[in-house]
């Protein structure tokens, strides 16, 4: 994962991903809970680098993954 500040109000979540490979982006603001939430919808791999947008910068911290969906 590489993470870069777009701006003051979002963050870019980049990835490698494969081509046809649903992901699904996650974040969560502690690693002491389960918690995570979605970062808008499943995106599918182009093959090339694939990016979501967080816009919940207000956060002291916040931690991202990226899953594999299996379909």
């Amino acid at each position: 994962l590489t993470i870069g500040q777009t701006n003051s109000q979002s963050v870019q979540v980049f990835w490698n991903g494969k081509t046809n490979v649903h992901y699904q982006a996650e974040a969560v603001s502690s690693l002491n809970t389960n918690a995570w939430s979605s970062l808008g919808p499943v995106v599918v791999g182009n093959g090339a680098t694939n990016s979501i947008s967080d816009s919940n910068v207000n956060q002291p911290a916040q931690f991202y993954r990226v899953r594999v969906l299996a379909r």
